[in-house]
């Protein structure tokens, strides 16, 4: 699976972040985040020019991205309730809106390590 080594840093550390809040949910939850994200920025990676996550044209176009991807998904066999789950998980967890914000702040303001 290639996706971008930019977004997977960024993903890793918006990821870190949470687990850092609620370390109980590493192993389960944010896991499943974690393959449904991979598997998204490995779509984006290769379908749609290696896409940056936090990118002003990638999150103003990130709507017809989604649509694009779930097509991609039922082309490669997944079915509407893993599609569904995919998509409901996203919409909880409002990932771009957590990314441009809790991420994008982060480099913005820099890593203190």
């Amino acid at each position: 699976m290639k996706i971008s080594e930019k977004n997977r840093l960024i993903y890793q550390a918006y990821l870190d972040s949470k687990i850092a809040v609620n370390s109980a949910t590493k192993d389960t939850t944010y896991r499943t985040y974690k393959n449904s994200m991979y598997d998204f920025m490995s779509y984006l990676y290769t379908n749609e020019g290696n896409r940056y996550l936090l990118s002003t044209d990638t999150l103003k176009g990130i709507i017809e991205t989604l649509e694009r991807y779930i097509i991609h998904c039922r082309n490669n066999g997944n079915n509407n309730r893993t599609i569904k789950g995919n998509r409901t998980r996203q919409k909880k967890r409002k990932l771009f809106s957590h990314l441009e914000t809790d991420i994008y702040s982060i480099f913005i303001n820099g890593i203190k390590s």
